[in-house]
């Protein structure tokens, strides 16, 4: 009974690690295709355009923040050395 049981854990453990590995080699040869699409698009001359979705815009009301006192860049004071020119 032992044995039935680990040998269906092992099938099972094979079934799931080749279909990984089949799942794996077809996203890495749509990736594959995509980059070579876009290489041959740049060598081309094309430049490629940002998806919409990517770029992330304000909300219609929202003005964009001021930094704070605390945030903004204040000129430091140097430390005169003894001795330095």
């Amino acid at each position: 009974m032992i044995a039935l049981v680990i040998a269906a854990l092992v099938i099972v453990t094979t079934l799931a690690t080749g279909l990984t590995l089949v799942d794996s080699w077809l996203r890495a040869r749509h990736a594959l295709v995509a980059l070579r699409r876009e290489r041959a698009l740049l060598s081309a001359g094309f430049v490629p355009e940002i998806a919409h979705r990517e770029i992330r815009l304000r909300r219609a009301g929202m003005r964009a923040q001021r930094p704070s006192l605390l945030q903004q860049q204040r000129p430091c004071r140097a430390l005169r050395l003894r001795g330095a020119a």
